[in-house]
């Protein structure tokens, strides 16, 4: 099953990198249907194309923010009851560029079927400095880049030729909301031609039907993403049999302007890569060992067992 998770993962990876906030619930709710447009009047729906360029401009510009703060929440349930497997994603990226340079910080929280992990990082616009969930500290040189393509959890792409409907609402203050359905059947060719162009394929006995893949995104009046929230729902074939698969994105834009990166003071107490490197060589050779030395002891304690054996038969025959 770990292999059939992986491919999973790497469908949706290679389909979205997103993120999703704990907030907007009844937002979630509305979006995670697939009846959206039933609710949505007709004179609201516009071109898939025309979603795609406001969406497409507004994510973009996001990502180009030289201060902004993103809180992103990325869901996935597979399965159903006590054999479901949920992991819940969850990060904070606060970027603040100056003249100077940029700089970032990032907190990412991950749950997967209650077992918690948490790394920190903070990027002083050369070099970043985290923490492992281990509570390892570690600095590296790093362009600004390569520390986005670690943290940004949050990128979005949408596929024109997959969506079925469309709609933009405005509202009176001059904000937009957007809504977007694909079709089921174009999405899952688009996620399956996807994922060989990456070089890998669906292996023998998978398949992922998609239920219904909704797209909700609100801007300000200047243009600003606000927020976005993306769902698929889906049903996973594999060797094992069908399970339902879901997957929700909720990311919340916020503190244009006055967003404050959290900043590491004391730098001394983190090692290089290499160093790391070698720490993590030395616990491996360490748990080796250790392993070897029970396996050592629990066969010398199965020798002494057996040697008393007949003895003790005998003293129960005897009693």
């Amino acid at each position: 099953m770990k292999k059939k998770i992986a491919v999973l993962a790497g469908i949706m990876l290679i389909m979205s990198m997103a993120g999703c906030s704990q907030n907007n619930s009844k937002k979630i709710e509305e979006i995670d249907n697939a009846a959206l447009f039933d609710n949505i009047a007709e004179e609201a729906l516009i071109n898939g194309d025309e979603l795609n360029t406001a969406f497409s401009t507004a994510i973009t510009g996001a990502n180009d923010a030289e201060n902004i703060t993103v809180n992103a929440e990325n869901v996935v349930k597979l399965g159903e009851g006590e054999d479901a497997q949920n992991t819940d994603y969850k990060t904070e990226v606060k970027i603040a560029k100056t003249d100077d340079a940029t700089t970032g910080s990032s907190v990412m929280d991950n749950t997967y079927n209650g077992e918690n992990s948490k790394i920190t990082a903070y990027y002083d616009g050369t070099q970043l400095y985290f923490t492992t969930n281990d509570g390892d500290k570690i600095v590296e040189e790093m362009a600004f880049e390569d520390f986005m393509s670690v943290v940004n959890s949050y990128s979005l792409s949408v596929f024109p030729d997959c969506i079925d409907k469309s709609a933009c609402i405005e509202g009176s203050d001059g904000s937009k909301e957007y809504y977007m359905s694909y079709n089921p059947v174009s999405l899952e060719n688009q996620m399956k031609t996807n994922l060989e162009a990456s070089g890998q394929g669906i292996a023998d006995g998978e398949n992922m039907t998609v239920n219904y893949s909704n797209l909700y995104a609100k801007v300000d009046k200047e243009g600003n993403l606000l927020n976005y929230i993306y769902v698929l729902d889906a049903n996973y074939t594999s060797d094992d049999g069908s399970q339902p698969y879901k997957y929700i994105t909720n990311v919340d834009f916020t503190n244009r302007g006055k967003t404050k990166v959290d900043a590491v003071t004391n730098t001394d107490d983190y090692m290089t890569t290499d160093e790391y490197t070698q720490l993590l060589q030395e616990r491996m050779s360490e748990a080796a060992s250790s392993e070897e030395a029970s396996s050592s002891e629990e066969a010398s304690e199965g020798d002494g067992t057996a040697s008393e054996t007949p003895e003790s038969q005998g003293e129960t025959a005897a009693q």
